[in-house]
């Protein structure tokens, strides 16, 4: 009887602990793939300001073309400042999954290498007897 009661309980605190974890690993994730996209973007806008000819260029392209189904020039400019912003967040959000996912296969190599230097306690004394 008591041993399918401590069963219960450790079958609990393992489905907590495998919760927790799980919460805590999607959270840290996250947070990663928001840091790496904020910089991304960040690189990103800084070389396009670097390039200030040819991304102006493009930049003004791109309102022409809107400019045709638009009869607002401003509206066009608005518009293609938020086409090529789409870009750009576009762009820096697959590098940052890339910088996420490269980063969590390093910590899985880590962790793999490790293992073999896992081992279980050694027990000093017999086993206690089950009631």
């Amino acid at each position: 009887m008591r041993s399918s009661v401590s069963a219960g309980y450790a079958s609990g605190l393992f489905n907590l602990m495998r919760n927790l974890g799980g919460a805590i690993g999607i959270a840290l994730a996250n947070t990663w793939l928001q840091d790496a996209t904020r910089l991304h973007v960040l690189r990103l806008s800084e070389g396009l300001g670097a390039s200030g000819d040819a991304a102006g260029e493009a930049a003004a392209q791109l309102t022409q073309s809107i400019g045709q189904f638009v009869t607002d020039p401003h509206r066009a400019t608005l518009m293609a400042d938020a086409l090529l912003a789409r870009i750009v967040g576009r762009q820096a959000l697959g590098l940052a999954f890339e910088d996420v996912f490269r980063m969590m296969s390093y910590l899985f190599i880590a962790a793999l290498l490790m293992v073999p230097f896992c081992r279980p306690p050694t027990v000093l004394g017999p086993p206690p007897a089950e009631h």
